[in-house]
């Protein structure tokens, strides 16, 4: 047998082993991590409508971990309970004026 021949002879019977070896080492260590349990704010999805849509992103932009849960999600009421983010507040405001606007448009 020529010398290249057992040098690749070598590679194809070393290679298996050692990544036999390294799968079998990975399956021995636990990578189990535990955590407390963690609630985030509900957020709604732009098919909601646009004012819900934006609320949610705006006012829970950092998505913050809470111990207990934080919104009335499971009243179904998104976003209910948690601050108001100045832009939402200017938002809804800016919309009551359009609807004072439009209902008396002539004067």
């Amino acid at each position: 047998v020529k010398c290249f021949n057992q040098i690749w002879l070598a590679i194809e019977v070393i290679v298996p082993i050692l990544l036999f070896a390294i799968v079998a080492l990975i399956r021995t260590e636990d990578f189990n991590e535990y955590h407390t349990t963690c609630h985030y704010a509900s957020k709604a999805f732009v098919s909601a409508g646009l004012a819900p849509f934006l609320n949610g992103w705006l006012c829970f932009f950092t998505n913050k971990c809470s111990i207990s849960p934080i919104t009335g999600d499971e009243q179904r009421m998104l976003g209910e309970g948690v601050d108001r983010s100045l832009i939402i507040d200017g938002l809804r405001a800016f919309s009551d004026q359009l609807a004072v606007i439009g209902e008396d448009p002539e004067g």
